[in-house]
């Protein structure tokens, strides 16, 4: 069978009662290690070592970043007053900050993705539950 026959189903399992757990968290484990999210909400990691993905997202620089040539306070530097050497620096470093935050962002929707997986398989009496859980995928 394709993934595009009609006749396969996706299995899922809600969260209702404690024999749940294990089949859930399965299905939950599954489709967070599809997206390498598995670090980030494995609820058998204590706080501290749960991978936060805020503190992996790819920083920005500033065209300052990429000259030796002292300012003065509040002084704003351009791209326009970069030499040529680094302006080249400037778009190679460019070039691989817009790859890594691609792929950060595409883990951070997977995440909010996960998240939303998660709400909608637990039984609605028990969500009171988690609306204040501390989380990495908050």
């Amino acid at each position: 069978m394709t993934e595009a026959d009609p006749l396969v189903m996706k299995a899922t399992v809600v969260l209702d009662k404690p024999s749940d757990w294990t089949k859930w968290l399965f299905l939950r484990k599954d489709s967070a290690e599809r997206n390498q999210l598995w670090l980030y909400v494995d609820p058998s990691l204590s706080d501290d070592q749960v991978k936060k993905i805020e503190s992996e997202r790819p920083l920005e620089k500033e065209p300052l970043d990429f000259t030796r040539r002292l300012t003065q306070e509040n002084e704003e530097i351009l791209i326009l007053d970069l030499t040529d050497k680094e302006v080249a620096q400037y778009e190679l470093w460019m070039k691989v900050f817009t790859r890594q935050e691609a792929a950060w962002l595409k883990k951070e929707r997977a995440l909010r993705d996960f998240n939303h997986e998660i709400s909608r398989t637990i039984a609605s009496r028990h969500i009171h539950l988690i609306t204040n859980c501390p989380s990495a995928y908050n």
